[in-house]
């Protein structure tokens, strides 16, 4: 059966300590003793491949582990999530294990160990792409900023995409501290290359250094054709079609966890858009997707978001 989607990006196997006693922080030769933790898969591309499987999405996923049993446990839950993995496997690395302290309030101190994200070569990845990408229609770049030794290539990567008529889309995520100014213009041309460009209003402010984010848009106006949806939070989204700036309203509902509304977002604007909806409508459908995903404990479906759909 044919693919839809081929994303790409960083992945670790997260421990959530959820409801962790950190107020006191987290100190040098002391034991602060949890309860409740889960399993799950981790990194901003993967979370959005889960999304698309969970809306109707067949979503291969381009990652890299160690031949170790995290990186079996990774591949089994994304199996298990209904993602094909296409995973890069190499014994001289480490896969990345996320641990994150999650406090009562929602607070989060996030740590990170593994080698095998940031030993990602343009040369594995190129042979994972060109097998890939004839069978799919959308190829996601997220997280962009932490697939540090690929940024100088993920240019020629969109444009194997674009050559193969496959719609490139680009949500390059938060700007690492360990970011340089020439990465930042590396993306920023990545975005020229884009079809679809869907930062969140941090990210867009922070990669286009201005303040707001109309005048982001007049930047990237005279440089990509990409249109452009910025997620603005509980003030909906902000979408750019190269003509007309449109806003659509956030979907009024009970705010539970927000981890993982952006990817929920993006994923349910390419749902809409496979399935032929015009620009604005596939925001507005983007938006419903991160609702339900922001208000309830189970991932987003096609029923949940048709159910919330008329509500707005």
């Amino acid at each position: 059966m044919r693919s839809e989607v081929l994303s790409l990006g960083t992945m670790y196997i997260d421990i959530n300590l959820t409801r962790f006693p950190f107020n006191r922080g987290l100190l040098p030769e002391s034991e602060i003793v949890g309860r409740d933790y889960e399993m799950a898969l981790g990194g901003s591309a993967l979370n959005f491949a889960r999304m698309c499987a969970t809306l109707g999405l067949r979503t291969v996923f381009i990652g890299k582990t160690g031949i170790d049993p995290l990186g079996q446990m990774l591949e089994k839950l994304a199996q298990e999530s209904g993602i094909i993995p296409a995973f890069i496997q190499d014994p001289s690395v480490s896969t990345n294990l996320g641990v994150n302290f999650i406090s009562p309030e929602g607070q989060r101190i996030m740590t990170v160990g593994g080698t095998a994200n940031q030993s990602l070569s343009f040369e594995e990845v190129g042979r994972m792409v060109s097998e890939h990408i004839e069978l799919v229609r959308y190829f996601y770049l997220g997280g962009c900023f932490k697939l540090k030794s690929l940024i100088p290539d993920l240019s020629s990567l969109a444009v194997t995409a674009k050559r193969h008529n496959v719609k490139v889309v680009l949500d390059h995520g938060r700007i690492t501290n360990a970011a340089s100014q020439e990465e930042v213009e590396s993306i920023r041309g990545l975005s020229s290359l884009a079809d679809f460009y869907l930062p969140s209003r941090a990210e867009f402010l922070a990669v286009w250094g201005v303040e707001e984010i109309e005048e982001g848009l007049r930047r990237i106006r005279t440089s990509s054709g990409a249109k452009v949806v910025v997620k603005d939070g509980i003030n909906g989204a902000v979408g750019f079609n190269g003509e007309k700036v449109f806003r659509v309203p956030a979907f009024q509902v009970n705010v539970g966890n927000t981890v993982g509304s952006g990817d929920s977002f993006n994923a349910g604007f390419i749902r809409a858009h496979r399935d032929g909806l015009n620009f604005e409508d596939c925001v507005r459908f983007a938006c419903a997707t991160a609702a339900i995903k922001i208000s309830q404990s189970g991932l987003p479906t096609m029923e949940s978001v048709m159910t919330l759909l008329p509500t707005n």
